[in-house]
């Protein structure tokens, strides 16, 4: 039967001049078509044949003006997603070879292949659902935090057959890239999702973020750094969200202890946890509480102080600068020098004290008097560099302590928050 169509359609190869046959608009599955006919005389019916399929159907013409024109034809799909209006209808899948064909003319015919869906508007769409959300029509726009998230793109033209098509999504997290495949929901949708787990994990002192499918096939498996991102690329359609552990908040931005000092450093968000991990460096404490205490007997440059903490399946992380210090000293200064003062000291030359090594103590003071005199003058300090703890009074003289020739005055330090930091200097007046 078909070779015998083609030899029919063979014989129509030479148009009249001036005669033409078209298919307006070019077909589309689940869309609606009309076959024209210019420069042609008489009235007639038109041969429709699907290469794919082998299926034919005989359409008559009508005139309309000056062309012959079919009634509309529908391009329905077996599992017709449509419900086509009355009229007459050929099977098809995108793809197909369609050709019509007509004596008249003296012999015309055209081919055409089946184009996907016609978009829908505002196709192709691109989204990222939150578990929560999976029912909503409204797209996450916060940020990702450990849990079930939903990819989606909305794209009619990829809805090519009656089974579950697919569509790739290119995504990038961190600096690593992969794709995702997105099969569709439903034979005729046109909506292709894929679900994904992303874990925020502990990796010693570090978190790692893992992007997988829910078969446990990994798709990207990064070190979590603040401001990651996940990027989905999908045509020309971006989406990009920041990727964020638990919030976590520590009770100092930064811990400065003088030697054998001690203090807690605590978890101060969230308020209650089911487990906590403490990290001086890179060596894993001891120590599962709330607050960890720190000091030491000597003196060590910065370090990070890391803790990881976790509610429910949600690990988040945070760290300060950790450092111990010499314990703080003071001195006695010339007015316009920084060096200590020489001995012995003029009666009537213009001192300060200076004092160092004082973290953790905003507004130091300090006590001066004369040794074996009963007047002791308490001094407020001012910062001259606060980073690293120095701290000077105004100028002062010995008379003002009512100290002469041969007396000895003295400075004294006391740290209000650490009994073991305490010092003093004395300087003798001549």
């Amino acid at each position: 039967m078909r070779n015998v169509l083609l030899a029919v359609l063979a014989l129509c190869i030479v148009p009249a001049i001036a005669a033409e046959i078209t298919f307006e608009p070019i077909p589309r599955i689940d869309g609606a078509f009309v076959v024209v006919l210019e420069g042609v005389e008489g009235i007639g019916q038109i041969t429709l044949l699907n290469l794919d399929t082998d299926e034919v159907i005989r359409v008559a013409l009508r005139r309309e003006g000056d062309q012959l024109i079919t009634e509309s034809i529908a391009a329905r799909r077996t599992c017709r997603c449509t419900d086509y209006p009355a009229g007459i209808e050929l099977v098809v899948e995108a793809g197909h070879t369609l050709v019509a064909a007509t004596t008249l003319g003296g012999g015309l015919s055209t081919a055409v292949v089946v184009g996907p869906r016609t978009p829908r508007p505002g196709e192709p769409v691109l989204a990222l659902r939150a578990g929560e959300e999976f029912a909503s029509d409204s797209p996450a726009d916060r940020a990702l935090r450990t849990g079930i998230h939903l990819i989606e793109v909305h794209d009619a033209q990829e809805d090519t057959t009656c089974g579950h098509d697919e569509v790739r999504v290119l995504g990038v997290l961190g600096s690593e890239a992969f794709y995702v495949t997105l099969q569709e929901a439903g034979a005729t949708s046109g909506r292709f999702t894929c679900p994904v787990r992303l874990d925020i994990v502990p990796d010693g002192v570090e978190l790692r973020v893992v992007l997988s499918d829910l078969q446990g096939g990994i798709l990207a498996d990064v070190v979590w750094h603040s401001g990651i991102e996940l990027a989905l690329h999908y045509g020309d359609q971006e989406l990009v969200r920041a990727v964020e552990p638990l919030t976590v908040l520590l009770s100092h931005e930064d811990l400065v202890l003088p030697v054998d000092c001690k203090g807690d450093l605590c978890v101060r968000k969230p308020e209650s946890f089911d487990e906590v991990r403490w990290y001086i460096g890179a060596q894993l404490e001891a120590h599962d509480g709330a607050c960890l205490r720190l000091g030491g007997f000597r003196a060590h440059p910065p370090t990070i102080v890391t803790v990881q903490v976790r509610t429910g399946i949600a690990w988040g992380t945070a760290w300060i600068d950790y450092e111990i210090i010499p314990r703080a000293s003071v001195s006695f200064v010339p007015a316009d020098m920084e060096r200590p003062a020489d001995t012995p000291w003029s009666l009537s030359s213009p001192l300060r004290v200076r004092l160092e090594h004082v973290h953790g103590d905003p507004a130091p003071r300090v006590l001066v008097g004369r040794l074996g005199g009963t007047q002791v003058m308490e001094l407020e300090l001012a910062p001259v560099e606060r980073e690293r703890g120095v701290f000077q009074s105004a100028p002062l003289t010995p008379c003002g302590l009512n100290a002469g020739p041969g007396d000895v005055i003295y400075v004294q330090y006391k740290d209000p928050t650490c009994h073991h930091n305490h010092t003093h200097r004395t300087l003798p007046i001549r």
